[in-house]
């Protein structure tokens, strides 16, 4: 753009600047039903479509899951929702009136949409009660921080979060002393102090054990109805004991909705479950010299001459980029972030890098694959 036409442009008539202009309403409106509308949304990165003509809508005081694979859309739908992403085309309304693409993740948080991300993030050396505290929904200015003091009305709301998150007993001590579980049920708590309308849980029940996923699963079936939920599960026999329905995402659109029992019996589900196993059993079957052309001759060399499997130590700590174009297979037994990029991608995060901290493998498939 010339600086004429940007001078222009900040001159317009039927405009006026940001600063000027009046902030958004935030009042929610759900006279009609649903809470979430997502509607015709469109998301790619460098080529590859990660949101593909998604339409959902949540209900108000609905607990839905959202299930699927690795790269289906699941965590960017999210992004789009609170804020972290932006669509190329497409809507997004909370309730009838809020356009969550007009608004920043603050004024999206500040509206009533909460997130909690898979790995529990809360203040691990304060107690539980401060972290409650420190989440609590009240102006965060620096005077009123400062002298803020509570009232009757928020002690309680805090005493009743404690008993609903089950810690009460652990009032007061350290966050960085509870278990995995108790973390996550405690920035659950986080979240419902600042009195959201919307929760997005993703992956609630990982790395719990089985008494602390009864729990979790008490917990978001309590507070269905009072707040809408939207939970992200790989665990179908968690999912199972709490879905009422089940929303299954493929290639970044919606595959198929109903119950538990729905989804599973669905055709387009079941094949597309055969296909992924018809994939998984051909991986690491390609020839010496087939993997020597898709893996050894890019650019740069991912694993110089050997035809299969390599440490990360003996290429290195990063690799930039590689373009794999047949199915195959990397062992791993180093640490360090390996990075590379499938010809036909699988989701922005699993296509840029890959974090290794174990032994074990990654795969790299050459067609269009869910992992």
């Amino acid at each position: 753009m010339s600086m004429l036409s940007a001078v222009r442009e900040t001159m317009r008539r039927d405009e006026v600047w940001s600063f000027m202009a009046p902030p958004p309403s935030l009042d929610l409106d759900v006279s009609h039903g649903p809470i979430l509308y997502l509607e015709e949304l469109n998301v790619s990165f460098d080529g590859f479509k990660a949101i593909n003509d998604l339409t959902l809508y949540i209900d108000a005081g609905e607990l839905r899951c959202i299930i699927g694979p690795n790269g289906a859309g699941k965590t960017t739908m999210m992004d789009i929702i609170t804020g972290k992403t932006r669509p190329d085309s497409g809507k997004a309304f909370f309730g009838q009136r809020i356009d969550l693409l007009k608004l920043s993740e603050p004024q999206i948080a500040t509206a009533g949409i909460g997130r909690k991300f898979q790995k529990p993030t809360v203040f691990e050396f304060h107690s539980v009660i401060d972290n409650l505290e420190l989440a609590l929904r009240a102006d965060k200015g620096v005077w009123p921080t400062l002298f803020a003091k509570l009232s009757s009305e928020q002690q309680d709301y805090l005493d009743e979060t404690l008993m609903l998150i089950g810690l009460g007993e652990q009032r007061n001590a350290m966050a960085g002393s509870l278990s995995h579980g108790q973390k996550q049920w405690l920035e659950i708590g986080m979240l419902l102090v600042q009195q959201p309308h919307l929760l997005l849980v993703d992956e609630p029940v990982a790395g719990m054990t089985h008494q602390e996923m009864d729990r979790t699963a008490e917990l978001l079936v309590s507070l269905a109805g009072k707040h809408s939920v939207v939970v992200v599960e790989h665990d179908m026999d968690f999912v199972r004991s709490i879905a009422r329905k089940v929303t299954v995402l493929h290639q970044g659109s919606v595959l198929a909705e109903g119950s538990m029992d729905d989804v599973q019996n669905d055709q387009r589900v079941i094949d597309g479950v055969r296909r992924r196993r018809a994939r998984q059993s051909h991986r690491g079957k390609c020839s010496h010299a087939a993997f020597q052309q898709s893996v050894c001759h890019a650019s740069p060399p991912l694993v110089p001459h050997v035809p299969g499997s390599a440490d990360v130590d003996r290429f290195g700590r990063r690799v930039d980029r590689a373009v794999v174009v047949v199915p195959g297979e990397l062992e791993v037994t180093g640490f360090g972030d390996l990075g590379f990029e499938l010809e036909v991608g699988v989701g922005r995060n699993s296509r840029l890098h890959r974090h290794v901290d174990h032994r074990g493998s990654v795969e790299l498939a050459g067609e269009a694959s869910d992992d």
